[in-house]
């Protein structure tokens, strides 16, 4: 992953800006403050950066509202952002402290606060 990315990214988690949801990339019920999973927010950031993205409002079925698609895609990194972040994967994994391995999705929908998954980033990605 791109360091100046990384650091990014570690820092937006950590700012409290964005408020954290689950299952999708982006929650964006209408009259409702956006909630972002991990990925969601590195998508952001993406956006922010002038990277090329399109981004549109889709219902999903999964939550039952309406989501932000990055490039068409709601639940993983689309390809401009893998690009852009210098990263492998549309959902990275990481080695968590306790040894066990997952990926940031997983950590996200399962619990993890944006802290620890900073955490976990700044120390395994």
């Amino acid at each position: 992953m791109k360091q100046a990315i990384k650091r990014l990214w570690i820092d937006a988690l950590r700012s409290g800006e964005y408020e954290q949801g689950h299952r999708v990339l982006v929650l964006a019920t209408a009259g409702v403050d956006r909630k972002y999973c991990c990925l969601g927010v590195l998508c952001q950031l993406a956006v922010n950066n002038r990277v090329p993205i399109d981004v549109t409002v889709e219902y999903s079925t999964v939550v039952g509202d309406d989501v932000l698609a990055y490039d068409g895609v709601r639940f993983n990194l689309p390809e401009s952002v893998i690009e852009w972040a210098g990263l492998g994967s549309d959902n990275p994994s990481v080695s968590t402290m306790d040894g066990s391995g997952t990926t940031l999705a997983d950590m996200n929908d399962n619990g993890a606060s944006f802290n620890q998954i900073a955490l976990e980033i700044e120390e395994h990605l």
